[in-house]
């Protein structure tokens, strides 16, 4: 699968990158093109012009003049962040995207479920913008404070301060200012190079991989879980039944060929 040939998709984003494909081959295939180009061509075409209206933030103004429409409302996230932060946790949010983006659908997301007047931003201890992972953990970045709502940046001379929100930097600067690093931090994303696997292999950081397409699976194993006790059950009397068969299967054939001792079947 590392071959030119191949294409490897394996983030939410690659998904418009696969159904515009699947659906542009067909086009393809029948001349629909005014210029001549192959399929690894119309690939590159998608995916080039996908990245340019991602870069460009047309997706997310899309996002941020309708919330709702890409939203799903969990209310168990706000309160899973406010159960580690009473038990004495110290939450961080480090994201690619930038600080208009994470402002408004933060707010958005999290700020209806928060009450005494808590914001999404009392749910972190710092947070971060622009982090450019998987380069945010693999190489020293420059790192700037954001002083102001409208995204006015100061860059950072000293250490990183809880509270405060910052674009860019890199994880020895996070390890740092919480006096941690290894495996006593934990890093959950949804991202298996970006997030998982450049955190454990570079940093030992210990790291948990969002599997959303996971939930319909153990949602159907724990309703399956009373007849799972009873087939379990009769697997394990398959299993001796078995091993009583292969015993006598044994008996027959010494008996048949005289020779060895018999065979004792229990």
């Amino acid at each position: 699968i590392r071959e030119d040939r191949w294409l490897l998709l394996t983030t939410l984003f690659d998904i418009p990158v696969a159904c515009m494909y699947s659906q542009l081959v067909d086009k393809l295939d029948r001349d629909g093109f005014s210029e001549v180009m192959g399929y690894a061509d119309l690939a590159e075409r998608i995916i080039g012009n996908l990245d340019a209206a991602y870069a460009e933030g047309m997706l997310k103004d899309e996002i941020l003049k309708d919330p709702a429409r890409f939203v799903v409302e969990d209310t168990d996230i706000s309160l899973t962040l406010l159960d580690q932060k009473h038990a004495g946790k110290k939450l961080l949010l480090i994201t690619n995207s930038e600080w208009e983006f994470v402002s408004g659908i933060m707010a958005y997301t999290f700020d209806p479920q928060l009450q005494d007047g808590m914001t999404w931003r009392d749910l972190f201890d710092m947070v971060i913008v622009s982090a450019e992972k998987p380069n945010f953990f693999l190489r020293e970045q420059p790192a700037f404070e954001v002083v102001t709502e409208e995204g006015l940046l100061r860059p950072v001379t000293g250490s990183l301060k809880e509270g405060a929100i910052y674009v860019g930097g890199h994880a020895k600067l996070v390890e740092e200012a919480l006096g941690l690093q290894g495996s006593q931090i934990m890093y959950i994303g949804d991202h298996v190079e970006s997030d998982v696997y450049a955190t454990k292999s570079m940093l030992r950081w210990r790291t948990g991989l969002v599997l959303r397409e996971l939930e319909e699976e153990l949602a159907s194993l724990q309703e399956f879980q009373g007849q799972q006790t009873e087939l379990s059950k009769m697997m394990t009397q398959k299993a001796e039944l078995e091993r009583q068969q292969a015993q006598l299967k044994l008996q027959r054939q010494r008996t048949r060929r005289g020779y060895g001792p018999e065979s004792v079947v229990s």
